[in-house]
């Protein structure tokens, strides 16, 4: 049957379209900024070669400026005094406009007023740097938009939203409004539609509503005759884009493609009723200029930055079939394939395995041969529809792991792509093979840190870690049998594990020799880590290394307290220098310093932002909300930007590519280095880096640990909830609860500051439970917060079971 939507989804749809629209307007003037310094910038630099000269005459034109400065490419000096203030952030914005990479301006506080701050390139050593008065960016979006409705453009830094600037009438609550963000920059935009269109869309949804039911009555004339039902389908669609050609110019003459006579008079019934209705409101609520007006330079910029298919149709036209009129049929649809596609009905899988970051489940109940078979299937489509050729697959030491990995394998050959096997390895070291051979797509086959009982898939494809709406289009693909047929070939590289140890150890230096404890759980680290260690220089006491996928010995999870118990006793008995602990599939570490205390995540996170900040200056760092907020104060006192960001491995690679971080990190022990490393999780690198730092220094670990800032804080603890309800749980949680006195963030879950200390609680992606953390400047204060969060979560549900 057919489905119309709404009024209110409608005017949603609008509101995104005309959002859209504004955040690429708001894109170009941003773009126009950097551009207008860069030119007027060499233009000047080139004629006087004069460094003071040409910011003098750099402000002469550019008289709304509160300053301009010329620096050079290896200017180190911080200058805070002065307007624009040249700081460390900005140092390192200016030497990635040297280096030629897109740097859009930024709004930044300085001695108390906001700043809207252009850098750009005048030369192959220096670079400009303007500041403008913020009300500059009103004033200007101004001249170039005429906003029907309400706009606020901003930047949201880790949930922070800073507002640039607020155009229009009309602004509703935050919620009410629709947020674009502009490609990998912290730009958002907001609009809110003006409520006279809210009325006229809804005239037009009779209009709609009529239209539908006539094509209800020949779609019923039609079901007995498949072709025919395809015929008006292609009819339908024509319909459908021709009415959107109308209303993106409702003056224009534009010809129908249906077939059928019946479909054509409707089709222009229909344009003569919206285009009285519409002509005024498309007018008024275009932007006042033009792509085809730009100078082609920011118009491929701007281009850049949208989406659109090679044939030139929008998202819009390719959806609206499915998504205004929702076609729900007994049998399926009949849709043109692609020449390899395969043919006939879809295959059932667990929805439930297919996880934010990763596929993962029970074996044989959750996962099964068939299951991974066809999951390999859909991993090679998505691969060669990359342009990828191949993919690399790899193995943890999971008891499951060998019936697995042979059945994904077959899969991903019998989708025609070809199949490096690297065998029993970490997962570091197949992200590893995949920036070493030939081809840069791989899955491991793991199940992390979970239950013997478990297994599952981390995905990567084109060096890129698939997540979230990716992970789900594995499983579309597998229901709906859109995957490729043929028959790819095989080879087995066996000496990549020699590859990544000879990288790490030209890469790492020790400057004394440690005594290090190393446990691995059982799990595959103990192929590897071990022989890193001793070939560091390192004196090695090894626990549970061999790869034992029962793991008899503790469960590893370096995360747990309990799981390092057998480390904490072999760091005193042999007395280490320090204890390291990886987790089943070695991409966690865990660490416990000389005197046997636990050094948490966020603690290590602090020793590798000031190794990595001493050498680059106004760097981004990546972390997660469960990290302390000592962290952020850290990272900011050695010259560093601190990005706060959603939990989760592939989310916070994707955050460091959007904003070009050299270093991340998460409170469950991923660690991610882009400097001198290659960006993924890497626990026994991060491992190797650590005891670099450590080594560099003749303190014992206890004391270099102990100068770090800290608070009282309780490990990550989980909370029991159905997935079905945990969601939904924090959706009422963040409706109800007040926190007096404090900053809530909602970047991912609910995370309090105080003035004392913090709390977090969010939804698990992985598991089904709720998961908090807690910090105190000291024990009183530490339980004041815990009470807090345990009144207000349990006054949404008082049937939780809290940990604390």
């Amino acid at each position: 049957m057919i489905q119309l939507k709404t009024p209110a989804e409608v005017n949603l749809r609008l509101g995104e379209s005309q959002a859209s629209a504004l955040r690429d307007s708001v894109s170009l003037f941003l773009l126009q900024e950097t551009e207008k310094l860069e030119s007027a910038g060499k233009a000047v630099y080139a004629s006087t070669s004069d460094v003071e000269k040409s910011a003098a005459v750099l402000q002469q034109i550019f008289a709304a400026a509160e300053g301009v400065r010329i620096i050079a490419r290896d200017h180190k000096e911080t200058m805070t005094d002065v307007v624009p203030p040249i700081t460390n952030i900005i140092l390192a914005k200016s030497r990635r406009v040297i280096e030629s990479k897109r740097v859009l301006p930024e709004v930044i506080s300085h001695q108390g007023k906001k700043l809207f701050i252009v850098v750009a390139k005048i030369s192959e050593q220096h670079a400009a740097i303007a500041a403008f008065p913020l009300n500059y960016v009103k004033s200007e979006l101004d001249k170039v938009l005429q906003v029907s409705g309400a706009l606020d453009v901003y930047q949201d830094f880790s949930g922070v939203e800073t507002i640039a600037a607020s155009l229009g009438k009309g602004k509703g609550s935050a919620e009410q409004g629709v947020v674009v963000a502009i490609k990998d920059s912290p730009w958002k935009v907001r609009y809110w539609l003006e409520s006279r269109f809210s009325l006229l869309l809804s005239a037009l949804f009779i209009i709609g509503a009529l239209a539908g039911t006539a094509f209800m009555l020949i779609l019923t004339i039609a079901v007995a005759d498949k072709l025919q039902r395809k015929t008006v389908r292609d009819d339908v669609e024509g319909v459908l884009k021709f009415i959107e050609k109308v209303l993106e110019n409702p003056t224009a003459e534009v010809r129908t493609t249906t077939k059928s006579q019946l479909f054509e008079d409707l089709a222009l019934g229909l344009r003569h009723i919206i285009r009285d209705a519409f002509v005024k409101m498309r007018a008024e609520m275009q932007p006042k200029e033009k792509m085809s007006d730009m100078p082609m330079r920011r118009r491929r910029d701007l281009e850049d930055d949208m989406d659109e298919d090679e044939d030139g149709t929008s998202e819009k036209t390719k959806d609206i079939v499915e998504d205004v009129f929702a076609f729900d049929e007994d049998e399926p649809s009949e849709q043109e394939s692609e020449p390899t596609q395969a043919q006939g009905p879809g295959f059932s899988v667990h929805q439930q395995i297919f996880r934010a970051y990763d596929i993962r489940g029970v074996v044989d109940q959750e996962i099964t041969e068939e299951d991974a078979y066809q999951i390999g299937r859909a991993i090679g489509t998505e691969a060669q529809n990359r342009g990828q050729q191949g993919v690399i697959v790899g193995r943890d030491g999971r008891l499951s792991g060998p019936k697995l990995m042979n059945a994904v394998s077959e899969g991903i050959l019998d989708s025609g792509a070809n199949v490096i096997d690297i065998g029993e390895v970490p997962s570091p070291v197949l992200y590893f093979a995949t920036e070493k051979l030939a081809y840069q797509s791989g899955v491991i086959v793991t199940g992390s840190h979970n239950p013997p009982e478990y297994n599952g898939f981390k995905v990567v494809i084109g060096n890129q870690a698939l997540f979230g709406p990716e992970i789900a289009d594995l499983h579309r693909r597998i229901v709906n049998n859109e995957m490729l047929s043929g028959r790819g070939s095989k080879e087995v590289v066996d000496n990549i594990v020699e590859l990544y140890l000879e990288e790490i150890t030209n890469d790492v230096a020790l400057a004394q020799e440690l005594k290090v404890v190393v446990d691995c759980g059982n799990g595959v680290a103990g192929r590897v880590a071990p022989d890193l260690l001793k070939a560091l220089g390192c004196e090695v006491v090894e626990l549970h290394c061999e790869v034992d996928g029962s793991f008899p010995n503790h469960h590893p999870d370096p995360s747990k307290p309990d799981n390092l118990d057998d480390l904490i006793q072999a760091v005193a008995q042999h007395k280490a220098s320090i204890g390291l602990a990886f987790d089943g599939d070695g991409d966690r570490l865990g660490v416990v310093d000389s005197s046997g205390k636990i050094i948490w995540p966020d603690r290590q996170m602090m020793l590798y932002a000031m190794d990595m900040l001493s050498r680059n200056p106004g760097a981004d760092v990546v972390f997660d909300v469960k990290c302390s907020r000592h962290l952020s104060q850290v990272i900011s006192g050695c010259g560093g930007r601190p990005v706060m960001w959603k939990t989760g491995h592939s989310l916070i690679k994707a955050k460091m590519r959007e904003t070009e971080a050299l270093l991340g990190g998460e409170c469950s022990g991923h660690f991610f280095f882009k400097e001198r490393w290659f960006g993924f999780d890497d626990g026994i690198y991060s491992a190797a880096r650590l005891l670099e730092i450590l080594a560099a220094d003749f303190r014992d670990s206890e004391d270099i640990f102990q100068a770090l800032p800290e608070g009282v804080v309780t490990p990550e603890m989980t909370i029991e909830i159905p997935d079905e309800r945990k969601f939904d749980y924090m959706e009422k949680l963040a409706v109800v609860a007040e926190f007096e006195g404090g900053e809530v963030s909602t970047v991912d879950g609910i995370r309090v500051d105080f003035e004392e200390g913090w709390g977090l609680v969010r939804a698990s992606n992985t598991t089904p439970a709720l998961v908090v953390r807690f910090e105190g400047e000291d024990e009183g204060q530490l339980e004041r917060i815990k009470a807090i969060f345990r009144e207000k979560m349990l006054e949404v549900d008082s049937s939780l079971v809290l940990p604390f």
